[in-house]
């Protein structure tokens, strides 16, 4: 070999040297960038010697990569439902072992317990009327707080799809410049760590799929088959007054309701807030999960008010604003018909195009039954009679029971306030034969009435009757109620006010045990004058019907105290204060066979539970996703003693190749001296 060719030799390794020595001086400044891959050299010989850098690559595990791309979309998400779970318990003063609603029911018990030893008082009458105004405040705290974090959700869902949008564009930005890069055989080593570290935050946010193409570009989708990056980046579209999520380039209308969106930090957001009937009947705890409490909030602010003798929600979710037969829910022309105490009360046609308020309102027209929509979005029948029975071709649709329900064991708070109630003494069964009873034969009778009926109704014994024939009677009418209570005796109520119970032939109502003065019976619970007939009440503009976590109030003569309190019925409210027959179900939960304290703390319960399992899933998650970060860096990272080592070796390499270079130079020199 001549000297030239050793001395070309010489400088194509001292220049590859130097460019390795270039990349390992790369990799050591970024050894504690956690989006850096460590860079290797590649050399090649040269055809006449000498050698070149052929290529810079860096290292990777995309099997490795993609694990964790997978496990960085599920720690987003459970660290996003545990952060709003968390505001939830801040709420609701769970996170700090504190329930200021359960409290607010117990005092408000507790102030009734003491109102019913010294009901002259007019200390523990006004303690009860705080009570009650501090309940209903700290329902309107509740639903008030969670209005606020759900429109800072909104909020940061907007947010989020900007960063979506960001990360897809430079995404897309970058497979540009690595396709330039590559086809020009420069290195594309310095991109595609960028590309890494937005596709990482766009893990964060869906989870994704990944594709690399032959030209170096990377595909992205979601792994419900949504496009993020192809042939073109997509762009998210939030609408914030409709909550609809969409993205260019799918014909979805809503990404959230058509369960196109994966899990990750943007699924976590949007599904907390959904309001839809499949969120709201989802037993996800991370879906729908405002709307839940709302609508158990929405349930327990009705218990408050519900003054009914029995009632029944169905299963189908019905929209107040749609039309029940156009949207296929409800058939035109299919029927409701409500039987209270043994007869037909009425009957409601659904006709094309009403509505479910339609529906409410033609329900509410018919004696001795109410409607609404619950708090779950069902339509819930109750009945003023006691037990009653829905039929009809439409009771299936609306998920109604066709069987008999049957009547409350225990009054319902509001029912024990409100009644004037009348009680005889004698054991009674609804099979007992009214002429079997001493003292009464077929032909007497009695009235009842209350301001309601526009005039007094009346029994008379037949023969054959049965004591549950004459509870029929009595409940067929609008604003009575007849039950065998307590110690197996008749118990005759009104909530309308002015019950007044009269023998009209012989002596009935004496022989079943009534204290009858003269020809009356002896009433009790009737509201003295300047006393509050009702507690509960929706505020003014509100239906009674309507009464939810919004607009739940004390009576307005409570509040503005130009009307007391109503004591006669003291032992009846806590009776029904202490009563187990209270429940909530839907919405994901079921609180069944428990008293009002027992709603409160199974709502709250239940919620705490679920933030529980929310850390706990963000916990595992996070250490799983740690895991696998570490296990990727230590594979594709900087290890400084490798990279030391490395450069000991190029040093003493380059010093060699320097030697050569030395050496060639003095041989060159002496040469020339020869020549001269």
């Amino acid at each position: 070999m001549s000297l030239f060719g050793a001395l070309n030799v010489a400088i194509t390794s001292v220049n590859a040297l130097n460019s390795a020595t270039r990349v390992v001086s790369d990799n050591v400044a970024n050894a504690n960038n956690e989006n850096y891959n460590r860079r290797e050299t590649k050399f090649e010989n040269l055809q006449y010697g000498g050698v070149l850098v052929s290529d810079i690559t860096r290292a990777a595990n995309t099997g490795l990569l993609r694990d964790l791309f997978q496990q960085t979309t599920v720690a987003s998400a459970d660290e996003m439902r545990d952060k709003l779970f968390q505001q939830l318990e801040q709420l609701t003063g769970t996170i700090n072992g504190q329930t200021p609603l359960v409290d607010s029911i117990e005092r408000l018990r507790t102030a009734f317990k003491a109102l019913e030893a010294t009901p002259e008082s007019d200390a523990a009458e006004n303690d009860v009327i705080i009570a009650a105004n501090n309940l209903t405040s700290e329902i309107t705290r509740l639903s008030d707080g969670l209005d606020l974090i759900e429109n800072q959700v909104l909020r940061d869902i907007s947010l989020v799809v900007t960063d979506a949008n960001s990360a897809i564009t430079e995404i897309d930005t970058l497979n540009n410049k690595i396709v330039v890069e590559k086809s020009a055989g420069r290195s594309t080593t310095a991109l595609e760590n960028q590309r890494d570290a937005e596709i990482t935050k766009l893990a964060s946010i869906s989870q994704l799929r990944t594709f690399e193409r032959d030209d170096g570009s990377m595909a992205v989708y979601t792994t419900s088959g949504l496009i993020l990056v192809d042939a073109s980046p997509e762009t998210f579209t939030w609408d914030e007054a409709t909550r609809s999520l969409t993205i260019s380039g799918s014909n979805s209308t809503n990404l959230l309701t058509s369960d196109k969106l994966p899990d990750g930090e943007l699924g976590a957001l949007a599904n907390f807030i959904r309001t839809d009937a499949t969120a709201q009947s989802s037993s996800d705890s991370g879906t729908g999960t405002i709307q839940k409490l709302r609508n158990q909030l929405d349930e327990l602010a009705f218990s408050l008010a519900d003054n009914s003798t029995a009632r029944t929600s169905g299963t189908t979710f019905v929209d107040a604003n749609a039309d029940l037969t156009g949207s296929g829910t409800i058939t035109a022309g299919n029927t409701l018909t409500f039987t209270v105490g043994g007869a037909l009360q009425g009957t409601v046609t659904i006709n094309a195009g009403d509505s479910i308020d339609t529906v409410v309102a033609n329900i509410n027209a018919i004696n001795q039954v109410r409607a609404r929509v619950d708090g779950h979005g069902h339509l819930q029948i109750l009945s003023d009679g006691g037990q009653f029975t829905i039929g009809g071709t439409a009771a299936a649709e609306f998920g109604l029971s066709t069987t008999q329900i049957a009547a409350d064991s225990d009054d319902t708070l509001a029912y024990a306030y409100e009644a004037e109630r009348s009680q005889g003494t004698v054991p009674l069964t609804t099979a007992t034969v009214m002429s079997s009873i001493n003292g009464i034969a077929v032909g007497d009778s009695f009235s009842f009435n209350n301001t309601s009926l526009g005039g007094a109704v009346t029994y008379t014994v037949g023969a054959g009757d049965t004591v549950q024939t004459m509870l029929d009677t009595i409940n067929a009418q609008d604003g009575m109620y007849a039950r065998i209570g307590d110690g197996n005796v008749l118990e005759i109520t009104s909530k309308a006010g002015g019950l007044a119970l009269t023998n009209t032939n012989n002596t009935p109502l004496t022989a079943l045990g009534f204290t009858v003065n003269g020809t009356s019976a002896s009433i009790s619970g009737t509201t003295a004058t300047g006393q509050s007939a009702t507690l509960f009440v929706a505020e003014s503009g509100n239906s009674p019907m309507d009464v939810d976590r919004t607009n739940l109030a004390i009576t307005t003569g409570l509040a503005n105290n130009s009307l007391s309190l109503r004591t006669g019925n003291r032992t009846e409210i806590l009776a029904a204060l202490n009563s187990s027959n209270r429940s909530i179900s839907g919405s994901g939960s079921t609180i069944a066979n428990t008293d009002y304290t027992g709603l409160t703390n199974g709502i709250l319960t239940g919620l705490s539970q679920r933030a529980e399992r929310a850390t706990l899933d963000a916990q595992e998650s996070e250490g799983l996703r740690a895991g696998l970060n570490q296990a990727l860096r230590d594979e594709v990272g900087v290890n400084i003693d490798e990279e030391m080592a490395r450069l000991t070796v190029l040093q003493n390499a380059y010093a060699a190749s320097a030697r050569v270079i030395d050496t060639i130079n003095q041989m060159f020199q002496a040469l020339e001296l020869a020549g001269r």
